[in-house]
């Protein structure tokens, strides 16, 4: 319900944020879990360096030094890399009861479709 002080976005914001107390009626299956990786064979692809280390620390106050990169060289596949990994990885795995699980750095509210990031460049 919008209310007098509430813009169009904040309405929305309010309207489609996470409350756990409406949801309802579904349970997790934890035996049909998707994929953790997508595979397109039939489109061509170039790996990213996988050679790249994160500086530990708080994000806010990191600087491109700190990621590895120097500030004034041209967007590569380095940079990519770092950001994908910033933004588009697994943190860390772990297995239980013979499962592996994946954590992710992108925020999903704990569920288990794999987030996607395309990128195209000439």
């Amino acid at each position: 319900m919008r209310t007098s002080d509430q813009g169009p976005a904040q309405q929305y914001h309010t309207e489609t944020s996470y409350a756990r107390e409406r949801m309802h009626g579904h349970v997790l299956d934890w035996a049909n879990q998707p994929l953790p990786y997508k595979n397109y064979p039939d489109v061509p692809s170039k790996p990213l360096p996988t050679d790249i280390r994160l500086a530990q620390g708080t994000p806010g106050k990191m600087s491109p030094s700190h990621l590895g990169i120097e500030p004034d060289t041209p967007f590569d596949l380095r940079r990519l890399a770092v950001v994908c990994a910033l933004t588009h990885s697994f943190t860390a795995k772990r297995r239980i009861q013979g499962q592996t699980y994946f954590y992710r750095s992108v925020a999903s509210a704990g569920a288990l479709y794999p987030a996607e990031l395309y990128l195209t460049a000439d």
